[in-house]
Order: structure tokens, then C-alpha cells, then sequence
């Protein structure tokens, strides 16, 4: 079975398809394996890549290789009326967003589909030419339709959020055979789909075998995108339809099928907790429909209506009048705009029914000044797309976000001194994560952003009538997609520093040990070290936190397109929006003239010897007993050390260590000190 192929620029630049092959067959421990054949160049001369046998592991009762069984129906226990359910082979296949996807169906040796004919999908790694793996896979039981459900004939369909839906036919001994569907989201469980749908179910006893032995079925199922809206699936399959025509050859077969069709959609049903008294910057990660759009009906079941105002509240930003506006219960919600809620109590929003399925791309119109004016928008999807996909739709020019903060030398021109002519929008977008704002501008390493559900954000318009496009294009799993916002406790760990006593100039000397002393350490996979895009650069991560406040977007190191003064990979700090409760890390550049400021990042040109340093603060709204953490190579890190300014003290980091001091004013500097480059 070939592969359908969705999304711009395919497979690869050379692959055309996927030829996918599923028979029962299996190793020596009776684990099957789904065979497949990569198709390259079709267009020219094709090329077969040599079979790949997939192990999926024991799925399938192929002892001896008996046949599927038939499914029973209501009206009848004649085995030979049963529904013939066919054989093993691959149904269909479809290739999307580096994932290939196929169904089939199997005769499962256990759990609560065994010795029913029973659907069954696969999902495979399949990146260009890389090796194919098994990403994931899982029974279509319909156990939720009655029990002892026969699914035979899967079809499959996926859909740029990555979300799939397969289209099946069923039957039991107490139903006729009908049509139906189920799915699962990206974010599901692994191997599991979410509840059945009934497309059409059966009216009627089915029996045509025009003499033979076979109670023939319709074979196969068919499932596609709606080619204008990546939304919604259009699923067709047979039913048994009320029993009539009889042929003569035939007189005692009078079985009569029809074709149904439906219409489907994932609804949104997503949850976000938020914390007592703490800011949250968000979005509605899907349309609501009207009337239940309001403040009171998309928020009201959660957090108590007779309480708004004095309790919880939720506030749009007026980018025009730079003012904020608190919104009345019965005001509307709209996906693509942002807002902040805040809540004394705690508690969780869910936002979930009354959905619809929306737009397939949101362009938000935006609020522009010569000088730049934020707008604080949202992002209105329930899955992921990385911030360097977002586009400026400007006129009728579609632009990526070079395109419309372009290169200036090393900087970007809307961040150049004075108004430039150039500029339409800025390419760095700012999160609020409770503790601080983080910044993102698709390319600089660490600092790549990625746009998740509930997520609202500020970007800075410059040009009258442009609107920001959130494209339909999932970017969970891009390694070069990745967001670090901190917005949660961190585990502890106790690790010792290794202390010098300080000198002015860094100098070596002999280290003693301390007592070791129990600190927060930042989980590094949530925290990770910025990925080096070439092997002489490098870069580190900074984290922060105290109490319940943790700020990870700090970054420093060096970079071939960078320069020691101000540069494209340089990204302003925006100031707290909370400055009764925050904890941030800035670099402090008030020798960069112009470009004078606080950053959250801070790279160099690339060096191989000499030493580099960067100053930086701790910054809080109060003085509190601080933990500094880091994520880094560990050859940078053999070569560095961290002076805390206030204490006069100097320390050789490692990977495991953490420094926990206190902090005496809301103000603590320090200074990492780099011997060499990479």
C-alpha cells in the first residue's frame, strides 16, 4: 500500500513515498513486523530502498496463521452469515510531518479485543532517509459501541495539528453492521484513541453472498481532510441498510447496504491551573462559539461568578489607548487575542465545550506606532507551532519574520535607533511566566520559542494595517522549536561548589571544599543548555528561582554571527509586569550606547583564546535566598568561573552544582567568567 504524502516540500528532497506491507507475518519470537520500502526520486529514475522489517511486537494471534475471524451480527447465529472481515494487508497509509501512519487488521491474542477481528493503526518515524521505527500504535476495539464489537476495514487520516482519525466498519452479535469512528489527538496516551463515533449504524440483517460462502462486506473505509480547513474530517463507510432487493439467482439474499458520511472535529477540551495570586498572560486555544464566548460562560464554571472583580478578573490590553481594560463578565473572548487573568483562589480553567473547530489560520490585525506599539495576542490553537513559522501578513505580501524585521548588519532593523522605514514588525516576541518575561525570536539558540496552547505573548507592530498570521503547522518534536519558561518548582538536589577565595583579576588558586548544602538544581531537561548550531560555538543557560518564582531564559556564549557589542542574538529584557512579585536575570549594557539596556541574552563573537566575561543581576522585587543553576557543555564548563560581586567570593562550576545565597538587597551581581573558547 502506497502512502499518501501531505505537507509542503514532502517527504524529502529526494523521497517520493512509502510502501507499506502487513501480513501477519513474524520473527522467531512471534513478535510481527510491518515491512517497508522507501521510494526515491519518482520522477526521474525511481529507486527502491531495501525492505525494512519494522518489529511491532506480539499484536497479532498469527500461530499458524489462522484467518480473521467474521463478525457476527444481530438476526443471526449462522456462522455463514457472519460479515467477512477479509484479510491482514495493509488498508491504507498516509505520510505527514516526518510521521507515517497505516492501518490493518489483526487478530489481537489478549485484552478485551482478543479473538475479535479488531482495527488496528500504526504510527512510524519516518524522517527522509533515516532508518524506520515504531513511534506508536493501538487497537480500534469499539468496546463502546456493545461489548464483543468486531472493527474490520480501518482507514486513516492526520491532519496538521497531527491529530488522526480512522473510519471503520463494526458489528456485534446484538447490532447490525455500521459505520463509525474514532480518533486521537497528538497529545493522547500512547496507543489509545478517544471514544467511537457512530457515523450510521446498522438498520438491518446483511446477507449477500450470490451463492457463495462469502458474506461479502464493502472491504475497504475512506477518511480525507477538508481541503480548506485542516479541522475537520470527512469519513465515509457502508451500513447495513433495511433489507429489500432480491435477485433472482439469488431469492434468499435480500441484504441491502448504503454509504454514510459524516462530517468530524476534535473539540478543545483543554485545562490550565493557575497559581493563587499570580499574573498569567493567556489565550482561548480554540473558537468559542456564541453566546458561550463570554468571560461568565468560559470562565464561570471554574472560578466563581459572584467573585469576579474582587477575586479573580481578566483584563485585554487597548494597544492604541496603551492602556489595560478590565472586562465585564458579559464581554467576549476571541482566539488570536491575549489576555491576563489573575486569581486569588487558585484553581483550574478549562476550556472545552461549546467549541467549534474554527479557523484552519488566525490573522490577528495589529496596533501599530512608527516607534513600535506592543500587542499582546494569543495563540489559538491546541497544538504547537514554532515561533520562526509565524508570518506578517502585510497587504498582499505574506512575509516570515526576516522578512519583516530584516538584517541590518548584525542587527535587526526594527530594534536600530529611531524609526526605519524597513521595519514592520519585530521578530522577538515576549511570555510572561509568573516570574519574568522570556524572549524568543525563532533563531538565536536557546531562545527559539514555540507557541503552545493557552499561551498569549506580546509583539511589537510598526507598520499601519499588518496583521500576524499563526500558520497551520505543528511544530512539536522540532529540535529546533523549543520554549523554556519556568513556570513551575523545580526538585532538589544537593550539590557542593568548589570556592576560591576572590581576587579582582580571577586568578587560580587552590580550591578547598565546602560543606555540601541541600539547593534546588533546575531539571536539565526542562532547562536545557542552547543547542550550538556549529561546533565552535557554544552556549549556557542561566537559571534562577526562589520560592515558587524561577527564571530560565538567561543566555550567554559565543556564535560566528555574533559581535561583543549589540547584535541580532542580543534580546532586550522587558521590565516585570508583576513588580510586587518577580525574580529575573539581566545582563546590564548601559556601555552599548544606543543599544544601552537590560538583555535576557548576551553572545559573543567566537574566540578560541583569550578570556570573556559577562556581568549580571539577580533581580527581585524583595531580597530573597536565591539559587543560581546552569546548563551548559562541560568543556565550557571545566573552563569557567561564577564571582558573586556582593560576597567577593569565586567559584568553579560543574554540571551538578547549584549556589544558593541570599540575597540582601533586590539587587545581586555577579560575573561568569569565560578562560578560552571552544
Amino acid at each position: 500500500m502506497p502512502a499518501q504524502v501531505f505537507g509542503a516540500g514532502g517527504a524529502g528532497s529526494t523521497v517520493g513515498t512509502f510502501l507499506v506491507v502487513y501480513s501477519g507475518s513474524h520473527f522467531s519470537n512471534d513478535s510481527e513486523y510491518v515491512q517497508v520500502v522507501r521510494v526515491d526520486n519518482p520522477l526521474g529514475t525511481p529507486a527502491f530502498s531495501p525492505p525494512q522489517n519494522v518489529n511491532v511486537g506480539d499484536i497479532d494471534n498469527t500461530a499458524g496463521f489462522p484467518p480473521l475471524p467474521n463478525a457476527p451480527q444481530s438476526g443471526s447465529s449462522s456462522l455463514l452469515d457472519r460479515i467477512w472481515t477479509n484479510d491482514r494487508r495493509a488498508l491504507h497509509a498516509v505520510w505527514r510531518d516526518n510521521a507515517l501512519w497505516m492501518t490493518a487488521t489483526v487478530l489481537p491474542p489478549s485484552g478485551a479485543d482478543a479473538g475479535q477481528a479488531t482495527a488496528h493503526w500504526f504510527k512510524f518515524n519516518a524522517v527522509g532517509t533515516d532508518p524506520i521505527t515504531l513511534a506508536d500504535q493501538g487497537n480500534i476495539g469499539g468496546e463502546d459501541v456493545v461489548a464483543g464489537t468486531y472493527t474490520f476495514f480501518p482507514s486513516v487520516a492526520v491532519n496538521a495539528a497531527g491529530d488522526a482519525m480512522f473510519g471503520f466498519a463494526g458489528s456485534a452479535a446484538t447490532i447490525f453492521a455500521g459505520a463509525y469512528a474514532a480518533g486521537r489527538q497528538a497529545g493522547d496516551a500512547a496507543g489509545t484513541v478517544q471514544p467511537t463515533t457512530t457515523v450510521q449504524a446498522g438498520l438491518d440483517y446483511y446477507y449477500r453472498a450470490f451463492g457463495g460462502t462469502r458474506n461479502r462486506w464493502g472491504d475497504y473505509s475512506g477518511i480525507a481532510i477538508d481541503p480548506t480547513d485542516y479541522r475537520y474530517f470527512w469519513v465515509f463507510n457502508e451500513y447495513a441498510a433495511t433489507r429489500g432487493t432480491v435477485l433472482p439467482s439469488y431469492p434468499t439474499e435480500d441484504g441491502r447496504w448504503g454509504t454514510a458520511w459524516a462530517k468530524l472535529f476534535f473539540t478543545c477540551d483543554k485545562s490550565l491551573s493557575l497559581t493563587a495570586n499570580q499574573w498569567y498572560m493567556i489565550a482561548l486555544p480554540c473558537e468559542v462559539t456564541t453566546p458561550n464566548n463570554t468571560v461568565q460562560a468560559v470562565f464561570g464554571d471554574d472560578l466563581p461568578v459572584a467573585n469576579y472583580g474582587t477575586r479573580w478578573r481578566v483584563y485585554r490590553r487597548d494597544a492604541a489607548n496603551n492602556l489595560y481594560v478590565q472586562l465585564n463578565l458579559g464581554d467576549t473572548l476571541q482566539a488570536g487575542l491575549g489576555y491576563w487573568i489573575k486569581t486569588l483562589d487558585g484553581g483550574a480553567i478549562t476550556v472545552g465545550s461549546n467549541t467549534s473547530a474554527g479557523n484552519p489560520q488566525a490573522d490577528v490585525p495589529l496596533s501599530s506606532a512608527s516607534t513600535g506599539r506592543y500587542n499582546l495576542v494569543g495563540h489559538p490553537f491546541v497544538f504547537d507551532v514554532c515561533w520562526k513559522d509565524v508570518q506578517v501578513v502585510d497587504g498582499a505580501s505574506v512575509l516570515t519574520l526576516d522578512q519583516a524585521d530584516q538584517l541590518d548588519g548584525g542587527n535587526r532593523v526594527c530594534s536600530l535607533p529611531g524609526p526605519d522605514s524597513r521595519c514592520i514588525m519585530s521578530h522577538t516576541m515576549h511570555l510572561w511566566n509568573g516570574s519574568a518575561y522570556q524572549a524568543y525570536n525563532g533563531g538565536t539558540p536557546g531562545a527559539e520559542g514555540v507557541l503552545s496552547s493557552f499561551t498569549g505573548l506580546w509583539v511589537k507592530a510598526f507598520k499601519t494595517g499588518i496583521q500576524l498570521r499563526v500558520p497551520v503547522k505543528r511544530g512539536a518534536g522540532n529540535p529546533s522549536c523549543t520554549t523554556v519558561t519556568g513556570n513551575g518548582p523545580v526538585s532538589a538536589q544537593a550539590n557542593a561548589l568548589q570556592e576560591e577565595e576572590a581576587e579582582p583579576a580571577f586568578e587560580p588558586l587552590a580550591t578547598t571544599t565546602v560543606e555540601p548544602q541541600a539547593a534546588p538544581q533546575a531539571d536539565k531537561q526542562r532547562y536545557p543548555a542552547p543547542k550550538a548550531r556549529r561546533a565552535e560555538e557554544w552556549g549556557l543557560r542561566l537559571i534562577v528561582e526562589a520560592d515558587d518564582l524561577v527564571d530560565p531564559g538567561n543566555l550567554l556564549g559565543c556564535l560566528s554571527d555574533s559581535v561583543d557589542g549589540s547584535d541580532q542574538h542580543d534580546l532586550k529584557e522587558l521590565s516585570p509586569f508583576d513588580t510586587s512579585k518577580f525574580l529575573t536575570i539581566v545582563f546590564p549594557h548601559s556601555d552599548w550606547g544606543a543599544y544601552a539596556g537590560d538583555y535576557t541574552s548576551d553572545y559573543r563573537a567566537v574566540t578560541k583564546r583569550g578570556n570573556s566575561e559577562w556581568s549580571f543581576e539577580v533581580r527581585s522585587d524583595r531580597p530573597r535566598t536565591i539559587t543560581l543553576s546552569w546548563a551548559g557543555p562541560d568543556d565550557i564548563l571545566q573552563h569557567s568561573k561564577l564571582k558573586d560581586d556582593e560576597s567577593n567570593k569565586t567559584f568553579n562550576p560543574n554540571p551538578n552544582n547549584t549556589y544558593t545565597v541570599v540575597m540582601t538587597k533586590p539587587v545581586h551581581r555577579f560575573r561568569w567568567r569565560v578562560d578560552g573558547g571552544r
